[in-house]
């Protein structure tokens, strides 16, 4: 055997040992030297070929490189669809999540997409302020879920409650307001009425006041017909006018009013003697 058919033939036996090594396209070594196969298909490349397929006869192969697709798309939210390379570029479509969820105090944690809801949890609202109540509050605030719930302390009872102010109180006492009343000395009386007052006052728990001084009361010569009564800040009366008594020669005595029988006491004088005149007593037996 000559030397080159020997070399052809260790060839050979070379090719035949590592075959499982070399590339799935190619050729195949024979006795007389590489045998070409035929070129590969296009799904040997996932995305197509970017070059080739070649033939090289030194290495007994096919030459090619693949397409390198660009880089895959993503979804904020996941793919609804795909993506596909469709040979020019990939096709998909993106799962689009409800309405974004919203916390009116800013939320503690999230919102975060899980892949088919939102989870998040939302700040508790500030508690209402102490002037959410004027007169403060009767129970609460206490926050129920995200709600806070309260109840205000009423209105105390106004001063007119009792007529001459309080003595103690108004006291909220948890459920209701506690008072007493103020109990005011007798009212103050004035002969003739009040030109003011009479006023309670609740600093001093006393009553304030002035008495009507009246001016002297009237006289009358004869007596009072009617009155005298101090009625509108003045003195109503009315005077006896009696009829003055006459005597044709002059009062012996009086006229003297007596109120007790309401008329004149008097005497008249005689009638006089004329002078010469002759005056005869007679004498009754």
């Amino acid at each position: 055997m000559t030397l080159l058919k020997r070399i052809v033939v260790a060839l050979a036996a070379c090719s035949a040992l590592f075959a499982i090594s070399s590339p799935v396209h190619a050729g195949v070594w024979g006795g007389g030297g590489c045998l070409q196969t035929p070129a590969p298909s296009s799904s040997v490349c996932q995305y197509g070929f970017a070059s080739g397929p070649t033939w090289n006869s030194g290495t007994c192969a096919w030459n090619y490189t693949c397409t390198t697709p660009p880089p895959q798309p993503t979804c904020q939210y996941g793919f609804a669809s795909g993506p596909t390379w469709n040979g020019s570029g990939w096709s998909y479509s993106c799962v689009t999540p409800p309405p974004q969820p919203t916390c009116a105090y800013g939320y503690t944690s999230g919102p975060t997409w899980t892949g088919s809801s939102w989870s998040y949890s939302c700040n508790s609202p500030p508690a209402p302020p102490a002037s959410t109540c004027q007169y403060g509050f009767a129970t609460g605030p206490t926050l129920v879920g995200s709600t806070w719930t309260y109840t205000c302390v009423p209105a105390p009872p106004p001063a007119s409650t009792c007529q001459y102010g309080f003595a103690t109180g108004p006291t909220w006492n948890g459920s209701s307001y506690s008072y007493t009343c103020v109990v005011p000395s007798p009212v103050p009386t004035c002969q003739y009425g009040y030109s003011s007052g009479p006023t309670w006052n609740t600093s001093s728990q006393s009553w304030s006041y002035t008495c009507i001084v009246p001016p002297p009361v009237p006289t009358c010569q004869y007596g009072y017909a009617s009155g005298p009564n101090w009625v509108n800040l003045a003195w109503q009366y009315s005077c006896v006018n009696p009829i003055q008594p006459t005597c044709q020669y002059g009062f012996l005595s009086g006229p003297t009013w007596n109120a007790t029988t309401g008329s004149f006491t008097y005497a008249c004088k005689p009638q006089p003697i004329p002078s010469g005149a002759i005056v005869f007593d007679i004498v009754t037996p």
